[in-house]
């Protein structure tokens, strides 16, 4: 684990240089590592909560505050890669009212939900991204080879995905009024609170605090709104996942706390933890962006969702970096005793990749 790292420059030599693609940069193998993740049971249990970091400080911009809560990220994120985020300011109601309109979406018929599925959103000519929006199905998928199912199509989980309106073409449903509202409301509250993220984060890692801004001009955040199926049987349970084991791709993901249990996660070295209700809470996680940004010291973590006999929802931002910017280790993450492991990377060739394997397996179950 890499604690308070410095490459010998001087705070005022950090400051980013906004760069574009470097077609010589070598794209490392690592990046070829999936999404999902099969991970194994451990005996070890060196971790057994989630931490809790209090933006308060850092919000009402207090010199002492701000330090504080960015000694706190920096254990969370060197140590279990997720926390609890308190202090944050944001007005709940906003929350639930988003909440609501996302049961009114999916207790809708199946024909209605999917007028608005994915890839029916624009032109052939519409980026990947863009075509990845509205509503996606569940639907079991079997492996052509070995006829069984795989492990991603015992997620019971239906979505619908949404993303910034200067981005791309977002799909609403027209028989839902309040609802494109209430979502566009939400989404607007959950990207502006990590935009101060980011500027928390740069502080944990010794950097200016403003470092991060030259990369997030018009950063991509990414919302899913997600119906989890509540299992019919015990059996059920022990077959199926509302989410399998798996990293996110973005530099955070934040997520606001749920009364319904499930999310677990599993800090590296360590047994699952449950993620308990936090109330006014989001719970944060790392995302493999930020684990390469950061050359490992800040942790992108596996984290799965159990089924339960409930119905659980849920609606996460998955908040990345402008897409035209290079992903460079900073500067006080490595050093001659920790040397750099990776190459920089365009976030537009990390972004590829991961939209080609993940989210055209989404597609490939709309299809037949």
């Amino acid at each position: 684990m890499l604690t308070e790292l410095h490459c010998g420059a001087t705070l005022r030599a950090l400051a980013p240089a906004r760069t574009r693609p470097d077609e010589n940069h070598l794209r490392p193998g690592a990046l070829s590592q999936p999404r999902y993740c099969s991970v194994t049971d451990s005996n070890s249990a060196q971790v057994s909560e989630i931490p809790t970091v209090d933006m308060s400080g850092f919000v009402s911009g207090d010199p002492d505050g701000k330090q504080m809560a960015a000694r706190q990220l920096r254990n969370a994120m060197e140590k279990v890669g997720f926390f609890f985020l308190v202090g944050h300011g944001v007005d709940w109601s906003i929350i639930d009212e988003a909440y609501s309109q996302a049961e009114r979406f999916f207790d809708q018929p199946l024909e209605d939900k999917m007028a608005v599925k994915v890839g029916t959103g624009g032109p052939d000519s519409t980026p990947l991204l863009a075509k990845q929006r509205g509503y996606i199905h569940y639907r079991a998928k079997v492996d052509p080879v070995t006829a069984e199912k795989s492990e991603r199509a015992k997620n019971f989980v239906e979505a619908f995905n949404m993303a910034r309106e200067d981005y791309g073409i977002n799909q609403w449903p027209s028989n839902l009024p309040g609802f494109k509202d209430a979502l566009l409301k939400y989404y607007q509250t959950m990207y502006e609170l990590a935009t101060d993220m980011v500027r928390l984060y740069a502080l944990a890692l010794d950097l200016p605090e403003t470092y991060f801004d030259p990369f997030f001009d018009r950063a991509g955040g990414s919302m899913r709104i997600s119906h989890y199926f509540p299992a019919q049987s015990e059996a059920e349970l022990a077959d199926s996942w509302g989410i399998h084991p798996h990293t996110d791709r973005s530099f955070l993901t934040l997520l606001p706390a749920n009364k319904v249990s499930g999310l677990q996660v599993r800090p590296e070295g360590a047994d699952w933890i449950e993620a308990p209700y936090v109330p006014g809470s989001f719970v944060v996680n790392g995302g493999d962006i930020l684990k390469r940004w950061t050359n490992d010291r800040f942790l992108s973590t596996p984290h799965r969702v159990v089924r339960s006999m409930s119905e659980r929802y849920a609606m996460p931002l998955f908040f990345s970096p402008d897409n035209d910017i290079t992903i460079e280790v900073v500067p006080t993450c490595y050093s001659p005793d920790h040397p750099l492991r990776y190459a920089p990377i365009s976030h537009q060739d990390f972004l590829s990749e991961f939209l080609q394997s993940d989210y055209t397996r989404d597609d490939e179950r709309l299809k037949g």
